[in-house]
């Protein structure tokens, strides 16, 4: 009867070591799909309102906007000049 009630108990712990290894797969999956679902939102919200802002901007200062897309492009190009043959 020992040898039966240490099989059960065996079985039992297998049982539920399983059960809590499923859970803990199941909660690793949801806190990686909540994370991504945040990550998400939070990078879109972002983009949205910097364009929303930068739009607003650029309506409101055309010709500052024009001067300081000049002085980014100019900064970036001679940047990459700098290494190219010349």
């Amino acid at each position: 009867m020992a040898n039966t009630e240490k099989k059960d108990a065996t079985r039992d712990t297998a049982r539920s070591f399983e059960t809590l290894k499923q859970a803990a797969q199941d909660s690793k999956e949801h806190a990686q799909n909540i994370a991504q679902n945040i990550t998400q939102n939070l990078t879109n919200d972002s983009i949205k309102e910097w364009a929303e802002e930068s739009t607003k901007f650029i309506q409101r200062n055309p010709w500052t906007a024009v001067a300081g897309a000049l002085v980014i492009g100019y900064f970036l190009g001679s940047r990459s000049g700098r290494g190219g043959s010349r």
